[in-house]
C-alpha cells in the first residue's frame, strides 16, 4: 500500500471520526465504515484494508493493548544489560544507570554496590531511570526490597504482588532516583515504591504513564498481544497515576538535550543556533554560563531536612548546576545528575552535623 492511499484511508477515518453528528455511540459502527471504504477506495485489497485497520485498531489502544512485536521488547529493553553504567562521582556518591527493570537486577545491584563500597566511602546513591523499562513488576520490588530491612507490602498488579522482607542487611544509603518520560513500566513502578517507601527522593520528569498489569494473550496465528488486566498499585493501596510519576524535584530539561546529556554527562552544549561537533545536526537550546554554583538559591539545611522528612517539592529555579569532577577536572553539565549530587552531599553533611 502506497503511502498515498494510506492518507486516503486515515483520512476517511478521521472525517468519519470527526463528523458532528450526535449519538456517536449510536453511528459508529465498524461495519458500516469498513465497508463503505471498502467500496469506495479504489485499487485496495481487502487484505491491505484489514491490515490497516488492525494497526489502527491497536494503535487507538495503546497502551493498554499491545501487540508483542520485537519493536516493543526492543522498546522495553528486553535485550540491555541490566545496569548499562557504573560510576562514582565526587569520590563519595555511587551511580547506577538502570537499563531495564527485570529478574536479576537486585542481585546486580548488591553485587555493585558491594564493588564500589569496596574501594569508596560512598554518600549516597543516584539510581538512573531515565529510559528504563520493564514488564517485571516483581524485579521491582526485589529491587525495593534491598533499601528496607522490614516486611511490608510493596506493590500488587491483578492477583499478584510483592512484599519487602525483613532484614538488617538493607542499603541505608540515601538515594535520589532520577526519571523521565521515557521511565516505563516496572521502572516506574520502582520509583514510586521508593518514594512511598520513604527510601529516596525522585528528580527529573514525569514518568510515561504506562505502569499496568498485563495479561498475555495468543491469537490464532501465534503472535501474542498484552491486554491490560487492572492498575499496577502501592502498598498503600493507591494506583500508579496514568498521568506518570511525578518527581519530587522538576528538572526541565529538552528531550534532545537530555538525550545528550544522558549520553555523555560532561558534554558542553552549544549556544542556540550553533551545532555540536560530536552530535550531528543536534541544535541546542542556549544554555546559561557553565559556573560551579547554583544560579538560583543555594539550598540550607533546612531544606535539605524538609525534603527528606517530608518529602516537600523544593524549587531550585531553572539555573543548571555545573559540578567538577575529581578526576579529570572536567564540568558536569547534566543538569538532573549534577542536582542529585549537590542534594546528596547536602545531606551527608546534615547526616554528619547530627552525629557531632
Amino acid at each position: 500500500m502506497n503511502y498515498f492511499k494510506r492518507i486516503l484511508f486515515y483520512g476517511m477515518l478521521l472525517a468519519v471520526w470527526a463528523s458532528p453528528t450526535p449519538g456517536r455511540a449510536e453511528w459508529l459502527k465498524f461495519e458500516d465504515v469498513f465497508s463503505t471504504i471498502r467500496s469506495n477506495l479504489v485499487d485496495v485489497s481487502e487484505a491491505e484494508l484489514n491490515q490497516m485497520a488492525i494497526e489502527g485498531f491497536l494503535t487507538q489502544l495503546q497502551p493498554r493493548v499491545l501487540l508483542l512485536t520485537n519493536e516493543l521488547m526492543a522498546k522495553n529493553n528486553t535485550n540491555a544489560p541490566l545496569l548499562s553504567k557504573i560510576a562514582v562521582y565526587d569520590s563519595s556518591v555511587g551511580y547506577l544507570r538502570v537499563g531495564r527493570v527485570a529478574e536479576g537486577l537486585a542481585a546486580e545491584i548488591t553485587k555493585t554496590l558491594g564493588q564500589l563500597e569496596a574501594t569508596n566511602k560512598l554518600k549516597g546513591l543516584v539510581l538512573d531511570l531515565r529510559y528504563a523499562g520493564g514488564l517485571e513488576y516483581a524485579a521491582a520490588g526485589a529491587v525495593a526490597d534491598l533499601f528496607l530491612n522490614s516486611e511490608r507490602l510493596l506493590l500488587e498488579w491483578g492477583a499478584a504482588s510483592v512484599r519487602s522482607t525483613s532484614k538488617n542487611t538493607n542499603i541505608s544509603l540515601p538515594v535520589v532516583v532520577l526519571t523521565n518520560q521515557k521511565t516505563t513500566g516496572a521502572a516506574e513502578a520502582l520509583a514510586a515504591i521508593l518514594r512511598q517507601a520513604d527510601v529516596g527522593l525522585i528528580l527529573g520528569n514525569n514518568t510515561a504513564g504506562q505502569a499496568e498489569a498485563y495479561k498475555e494473550v495468543t491469537l490464532t496465528n501465534g503472535l501474542r498481544l498484552l491486554v491490560t488486566s487492572g492498575p499496577v498499585r502501592l502498598g498503600n493501596g493507591m494506583p500508579i497515576s496514568g498521568n506518570g510519576v511525578t518527581p519530587d524535584i522538576q528538572v526541565t530539561v529538552s528531550p534532545d538535550e537530555e538525550r545528550v546529556y544522558w549520553q555523555d554527562p560532561y558534554v558542553v552544549m552549544p549556544r542556540k543556533g550553533t551545532r555540536m561537533a560530536n552530535a550531528g545536526n543536534f541544535t541546542a537550546p542556549d544554555p546559561s554560563p557553565a559556573t560551579n554554583s547554583m544560579t538560583s538559591r543555594r539550598v540550607n539545611e533546612a531544606d535539605l531536612v524538609r525534603l527528606q522528612k517530608e518529602g516537600a517539592e523544593l524549587e531550585l529555579g531553572a539555573g543548571r548546576p555545573r559540578r567538577t569532577a575529581d578526576s579529570d577536572k572536567q564540568v558536569l553539565g547534566d543538569p538532573a545528575l549534577a542536582r542529585a549530587i549537590d542534594l546528596l552531599k547536602g545531606l551527608a553533611v546534615v547526616r554528619q552535623s547530627r552525629q557531632l
